[in-house]
């Protein structure tokens, strides 16, 4: 009897979260396409103050700066528009000598380049932008632009330049994910150094329509509260799954504080180095000479990855 009451018990409980699991998938969905089509007018909204602000008089760099940030809003649905942006940003940080803008420039062409399936004429302006990007130390270029050149070297089955750029990706994608401190002080400078150049938008939207700064602030406030809405369904989610697998949960912890030191950086590379090597690998002709490359590459990686394992396992059994 106990024991029918007790599988009843668990039959109803798994019901209950199986049922709130599904209803918070349905809410954040709901909430996702709110969010996408709020993000969507923000974007316009974004363009129209930008374009608005180059009206007045700004700075050279400045000027530089919302010419680039209007071209990157424009990329994903008005290319052409992005282009004539891109460009002119870029004729002045070559009259002016502003490399961080010529390289931002330079990116944002060969990325325009690269959606209109100009794959030439992208690598062009990539290369170039990747070359200041590295005398500059500017990494989030160096990343973006990588990520293009290596795919386009892979179709083109040029493996060793593919080894090349990956290289280099997965540097500075290491490097990105090492400075986050790094990062909010550079974004905090940043803020302090476009002071003026927000209060100049601010004044433009109160110029330009009151009534439409009004409207502006009210969607903020409703989409800040669709990101709380959505924060709070998660937590509820997570309390549930956590009370359903509160063992398995602590146990799988316990490990992680032990290991994460590792696991959380060194395991990366070696077994990214691994993924990007498996597909470049010529598997319909294994006698192809770049294959003996690519299979000392992963011998490589593979050793690398070899030592890490059992590093994680000493640690672990001796903990």
């Amino acid at each position: 009897m106990i024991l029918k009451f007790y599988l009843l018990f668990r039959g109803t409980i798994s019901t209950c979260c199986s049922f709130l699991l599904h209803l918070f998938t349905i809410l954040a969905l709901l909430v996702a396409i709110t969010a996408t089509s709020l993000s969507l007018q923000a974007q316009s909204r974004r363009v129209d103050s930008l374009t608005g602000l180059l009206a007045t008089s700004l700075p050279d760099t400045q000027c530089i700066n919302t010419l680039c940030e209007l071209a990157n809003n424009l990329l994903a649905y008005k290319p052409d528009k992005a282009q004539t942006y891109a460009q002119e940003a870029l004729q002045l940080s070559e009259k002016w000598d502003y490399l961080e803008g010529k390289t931002q420039a330079l990116h944002l062409i060969g990325a325009i380049y690269w959606k209109q399936n100009q794959k030439n004429k992208s690598i062009s302006y990539l290369q170039r932008s990747l070359q200041i990007a590295q005398n500059t130390d500017n990494q989030i270029i160096i990343y973006k632009s990588t990520s293009f050149l290596k795919d386009y070297y892979r179709a083109k089955k040029k493996y060793d330049s593919v080894l090349y750029f990956y290289d280099i990706n997965i540097a500075a994608e290491e490097t990105l994910f090492d400075k986050d401190k790094a990062r909010i002080i550079k974004a905090l400078a940043d803020e302090l150094h476009n002071e003026s150049l927000k209060q100049k938008e601010i004044e433009w939207l109160q110029k330009e329509n009151y009534q439409k700064a009004q409207i502006i602030e009210q969607q903020t406030i409703i989409e800040y509260s669709l990101i709380v809405g959505l924060v709070m369904l998660s937590v509820l989610g997570f309390v549930v799954y956590k009370n359903y697998r509160q063992k398995e949960q602590l146990k799988f912890n316990k490990h992680m504080e032990e290991i994460g030191d590792i696991t959380s950086h060194q395991l990366r590379s070696p077994i990214a180095s691994i993924l990007g090597l498996l597909n470049i690998y010529n598997r319909e002709n294994p006698a192809d000479p770049e294959n003996e490359l690519v299979i000392k590459h992963l011998d490589e990686s593979a050793q690398k990855l070899d030592t890490l394992v059992r590093e994680i396992v000493k640690k672990t059994y001796l903990s």
